[in-house]
């Protein structure tokens, strides 16, 4: 099977055609990477503190925060940043349409404020509406790449999160939500346990652990002298094909999970928990 890989390879067509492709993909690569833009971001956290209708309580039974009858609280963080390569300005959101979280109608802030930010001279801030009761505003002077902001508001909407809305000149796809995650993470205390709850580091070892199951499946001798004992499950070539392929999986699906789990906000704004 590997002398029938290697011999399709070694045609010259393929060399060509694997070359060309390479070109036009750096190109398009570069291209890409190469345009200055910037790109406003947000991605969200929840935590549901009360349910009223949920803890099946008598109607006599008062919740109260900050001495207001609450049904429904809800302690949510908003990490919000410039995603870009160019910068945000002020002076580039549209007057009739500012920065704005928005909760239902008949929701009420009962706090807004900011927990973490990459950079004082940001000038970043928000405050509630004095009008509007489930709006806050949000803002800043300016963000560079990767500066940014992680917002905390405790609402009484039944929905966890708000509406994000505001307007860039010159960005037609608006603010982008790249989705929930969690903000916070643990200090640990050994490199041992910062190891083990590494999640980039668990699922590396586990795509090298892959990729040496692929070496055993090409070079059959390293696997023969490793562990002889599987020449009683496996005999042949089946042994090898079936390896090879395990070890491609084992290598790929890592990878995998860690690009659809990973943070994509600035690891400056992560949250630490003492």
């Amino acid at each position: 099977m590997i002398d029938t890989i290697l011999n399709f390879i070694n045609q010259g067509w393929v060399g060509t055609s694997i070359g060309i492709i390479g070109i036009i993909i750096g190109a398009i690569l570069s291209y890409r990477f190469s345009i200055k833009k910037p790109i406003p971001a947000y991605q969200e956290h929840s935590l549901e503190i009360i349910r009223k209708n949920q803890l099946e309580l008598s109607k006599d039974i008062k919740i109260l925060f900050n001495e207001q009858q609450v049904d429904n609280l809800t302690k949510i963080q908003i990490v919000f940043w410039n995603h870009g390569t160019d910068t945000l300005r002020i002076e580039n959101i549209v007057k009739d349409d500012p920065l704005l979280f928005k909760f239902s109608q008949d929701a009420i802030i009962l706090s807004s404020k900011i927990i973490k930010k990459s950079r004082d001279i940001n000038k970043s801030f928000i405050k509630n509406s004095e009008s509007d009761l489930n709006i806050a505003y949000f803002g800043f002077d300016y963000l560079d790449q990767n500066d940014g902001i992680v917002f905390e508001i405790i609402h009484t909407d039944i929905k966890s999160y708000p509406e994000v809305k505001g307007t860039f000149k010159g960005i037609p796809e608006g603010i982008q939500n790249f989705g929930q995650v969690n903000l916070n993470t643990r200090k640990c205390t050994s490199k041992l346990s910062c190891l083990l709850t590494n999640s980039s580091f668990l699922l590396f070892f586990t795509s090298f652990l892959g990729i040496t199951i692929m070496l055993m499946g090409i070079y059959p001798s390293v696997y023969e002298k490793i562990n002889s004992i599987n020449d009683l499950f496996f005999t042949g070539n089946t042994k090898n094909t079936f390896i090879i392929i395990f070890g491609f999986l084992y290598f790929i699906l890592p990878l995998f999970i860690f690009w659809q789990k990973r943070k994509r906000f600035p690891k400056s704004l992560v949250l630490t928990d003492d």
